[in-house]
């Protein structure tokens, strides 16, 4: 009889440790790239997953969790990347909802984000958050009058437009043409009137003196 093997807790919270600093070097490594990829700027598309949880902070909260999908639209400008988005969420003050986030990331890693949503029960709750790469501290605020009406939230994010735009894209950067072949010249060598194609006057050169031209630079052919 088969027995299901099971994950103890501890190896559990290891994984998460490593995926947490997985994704803290590939957007680190992506901010580093962008800045010397300057092809990266532009407009174009956007999608985050974010998840985490938190504690209201004048109640409790039915769902201490929060899930929260991102569907946009990204524009680069150096040192800057903005995104803007549609939002579904579940979980933590709005339990369910769907609403609009602004988001302004700098290529260093810090990024600030404010958005709004409908959620249940017909309310509108605003969220502020900081964070650190894919690291965010978000405070929640329900304008109903009932309680709990704050939160505080530990989130890590997953920022898949970012990492598209500026890693995923690597291989479509401009490349520089490869030689032309037939007549090279060696790296560091002066340009000659020897080396051209065209033979030299006479006055410039006699055939032996340019004999001696040519192997000095370096001419080929």
């Amino acid at each position: 009889m088969c027995k299901r093997s099971e994950v103890s807790g501890p190896g559990r919270s290891r994984a998460r440790i490593a995926l947490a600093l997985l994704l803290f070097g590939t957007v680190t490594s992506s901010r580093a790239l962008a800045d010397s990829r300057p092809d990266v700027e532009g407009l174009g598309p956007d999608a985050q997953l974010a998840g985490g949880g938190g504690l209201a902070l004048d109640g409790s909260l039915s769902n201490p969790f929060i899930g929260r999908a991102r569907l946009g639209a990204l524009y680069v400008f150096h040192p800057f990347i903005a995104n803007a988005g549609f939002t579904v969420e579940a979980g933590g003050l709005g339990k369910l909802g769907v609403g609009f986030e602004l988001e302004l990331n700098a290529f260093r890693g810090l990024f600030a984000q404010a958005g709004a949503a409908r959620v249940s029960e017909q309310r509108w709750m605003m969220h502020l958050a900081l964070g650190f790469t894919v690291f965010a501290l978000e405070w929640q605020h329900d304008f109903d009058d009932k309680r709990p009406s704050n939160a505080l939230l530990l989130e890590v994010r997953f920022p898949l437009g970012i990492w598209w735009r500026l890693i995923g894209r690597r291989n479509d950067a401009p490349t520089a043409p490869p030689p032309s072949p037939g007549r090279s010249r060696k790296p560091g060598r002066a340009t000659s009137p020897c080396c051209s194609s065209t033979p030299p006057a006479p006055t410039v050169a006699s055939g032996a003196t340019c004999w001696r031209i040519r192997t000095i630079a370096g001419c080929t052919g």
